[in-house]
């Protein structure tokens, strides 16, 4: 029996951004239908195309994370990695990025996120993290 690992299953969504954002937008689209419903579709396409560019930028690259990193986006704020406790965890070269993706939903974060709750701008849709990183 052929046995793939789970990166080599997730390579075709990884190699193919189109088919990336629609996985995306599909998963959005169960957790918030009112809101991606809102949406043009072709302005939803830039800003799941955008999430993934910085969640590919943030070394995220496990398509269960992306989809993670892109429904925070949504939930919470645009640009909760602006926060500077959750943006440590985020750019922290010494955790692999299963263990920084479940350290966001530490208890002890919770703060935090009321923090990036509260900072929560929609100019933040077009951010470049790569600016923050300076």
């Amino acid at each position: 029996m052929l046995k793939f690992t789970k990166q080599q299953s997730q390579a075709p969504l990884l190699l193919d951004r189109q088919a990336l954002i629609f996985d995306i937008e599909e998963h959005l689209a169960e957790q918030f239908p009112q809101m991606v419903a809102a949406v043009p579709r072709g302005y939803l396409w830039a800003l799941i195309n955008e999430s993934i560019r910085i969640a590919l930028w943030l070394r995220i690259q496990d398509v269960e994370h992306i989809r993670f990193f892109c429904a925070l986006r949504w939930k919470f704020a645009p640009g909760f990695y602006r926060e500077p406790r959750l943006w440590r965890i985020l750019t922290e070269a010494g955790r692999t990025e299963a263990a920084r993706m479940e350290a966001l939903g530490d208890p002890e974060m919770e703060r935090a996120w009321q923090a990036a709750i509260a900072a929560r701008n929609p100019a933040h849709w077009d951010d470049q993290p790569e600016t923050l990183a300076q």
